[in-house]
């Protein structure tokens, strides 16, 4: 919601034209995903409401190729060729549609969302993205992905007709879901039920917690936390760990240098710190440690910036949003200050982030120390949200130095994530930021032409930003490897998938919504 919010405010200097077209699609927009629906469930009927008594419709595809022999991640594509469409009445049209989806033996999601908009007086040209995920005839994955072109008439289609498709085809998926087989429980309420609205920032973090050689897994909750312990023959027992608060994201590491994994979990509060003492056991020590800060940390990320042997951490904060607005939504820096919590080398913490130069104020999601110059010292990276940027620090011997427009990494959008990774096998690590990404932005962008400030405005409903390692700066290859419109994107990790020996990128994103088109 907040990112077209964001650009309706930033816009409205330019009239009320826009916006007022913009209104006029999500309006067909939202009548579309009843179309969507009514055509995945093949209700032919449903979908003749939705049409005039004769609908212009060009030939959609009769079959599919033969997948027999289709190796894994085949892509097969139907070519626009922009047959001379046809006038048929609606119950015809409704039952090509139909018969076209149900190429998909079996359809688990079909939607049709506008990408763009041409809006008269009456009639409204649309562009709009079909996708259709499902099975095949022989068991095999498909994924389908369709430009549609529509012309939409006092809220009845009068035309529809591909402008081009693309299948993409897994003979087997490579991964199966078996969380709940091999012991990973937890049931989290409906959305708009959840206690935690507005800050129910979760994580997991890995580690051998009890010494075995197996890797654990610890999971917060809004009901508590959970560890979740290797069995070493593929399940997992859940060990509950109590702790003072609720917990947002956990963070394993050895901040006593005894050899086992310590905890850290950033919080709604005060920080805290966790200490390992054998036998599945977590003592609370956030106080004596001097970890007891009050924030509202988001994440956390370790490294050992003075050189002790000791990790220290950073603590990515945010603020109390909901009750506390951002100051502005392009550039805010109302946020509440980050930490950093540095040894002292005898088990205990200070924290300065601002002797170090490193707090900011930016409503901060994600952090990751990395060296970036090569000079043996570990520096800084920081998602922002909000469109205030993100901060590359370079660590200068006893303080940290920003030099992210420098190195080419600011990146104004609503920053959530940070990963890196060489996606290009040069032995020089890239960077990888999730942000978010609004289909009805860039719609209502698409309509104001040549504003001065619409570069600005694309950033913040653009979507992911991968960025190119060159070793003394980076440069944005977003367009050339993407784009990346995953929606509203949170953390993000590099891995090869498909053991080709390149890395892919998996993205998680999702936010619930209302009816309304106005946040997508």
């Amino acid at each position: 919601m907040r990112t077209l919010t964001s650009i309706l405010l930033l816009v409205s200097i330019v009239g009320a034209n826009p916006i007022d077209q913009e209104r006029a699609t999500e309006d067909v927009a939202n009548r579309l995903i009843e179309f969507a629906k009514a055509w995945k469930k093949g209700d032919a009927a449903k979908m003749r409401g939705f049409m005039a008594k004769e609908v212009l419709e060009a030939a959609w595809p009769k079959k599919w190729d033969d997948f027999a022999d289709a190796p894994l991640g085949k892509v097969m594509r139907v070519p626009h060729v922009a047959p001379t469409p046809q006038r048929i009445r609606r119950h015809e049209a409704s039952k090509e549609l139909i018969r076209f989806a149900k190429m998909h033996k079996k359809i688990e999601h079909l939607s049709l969302q506008p990408t763009r908009s041409i809006v008269g007086d009456r009639r409204m040209q649309i562009e709009a993205k079909l996708e259709i995920v499902g099975v095949g005839a022989k068991g095999e994955r498909l994924w389908t992905r369709a430009k549609i072109g529509m012309m939409v008439i006092r809220g009845a289609i009068i035309d529809i007709r591909p402008l081009g498709i693309e299948t993409r085809v897994v003979l087997k998926p490579p991964f199966t879901e078996v969380g709940l087989d091999v012991g990973f429980v937890g049931i989290d309420p409906p959305a708009l039920k959840h206690p935690t609205l507005g800050l129910a920032a979760y994580g997991a973090a890995a580690a051998d917690v009890d010494g075995d050689g197996d890797i654990d897994l610890f999971s917060t909750g809004h009901d508590g936390n959970t560890l979740f312990v290797n069995q070493g023959d593929g399940k997992y027992a859940a060990v509950a760990v109590p702790t003072p608060r609720q917990a947002t994201a956990p963070l394993f590491l050895d901040y006593d240098n005894d050899g086992d994994a310590d905890l850290f979990c950033s919080c709604n509060g005060e920080q805290m710190l966790l200490e390992n003492q054998g036998e599945l056991k977590f003592v609370d020590i956030s106080k004596q440690a001097g970890i007891a800060v009050k924030s509202i940390g988001f994440t956390a990320t370790a490294g050992d910036i003075n050189g002790d042997g000791v990790p220290d951490i950073y603590v990515a904060a945010y603020n109390n949003y909901g009750p506390v607005a951002p100051a502005s939504w392009d550039d805010a820096e109302n946020g509440l200050p980050n930490l950093l919590f540095v040894s002292n080398g005898d088990g205990t913490y200070t924290e300065c982030a601002t002797q170090w130069g490193v707090a900011g104020q930016r409503w901060s999601y994600a952090a990751q120390f990395l060296d970036f110059d090569g000079d043996g010292k570990l520096d800084l990276y920081v998602a922002n949200d909000f469109g205030a940027g993100n901060r590359l620090y370079l660590h200068r011997g006893d303080k940290f130095e920003d030099a992210a427009k420098a190195w080419g990494v600011w990146d104004g959008g609503y920053g959530m994530g940070v990963e890196f990774g060489d996606y290009d096998n040069d032995g020089v690590l890239d960077l990888y930021v999730t942000k978010m990404s609004s289909t009805a932005g860039n719609r209502l962008l698409d309509k104001l032409g040549t504003l001065a400030n619409r570069g600005r405005l694309l950033d913040l409903a653009s979507g992911n930003a991968l960025y190119r390692g060159l070793g003394d700066k980076f440069e944005d290859a977003t367009s050339k490897a993407g784009p990346f419109p995953a929606g509203w994107s949170w953390g993000a990790g590099f891995v090869d998938i498909d053991n080709d020996g390149f890395e892919d990128i998996y993205s998680p994103n999702g936010h619930f919504s209302g009816k309304l088109q106005r946040d997508t």
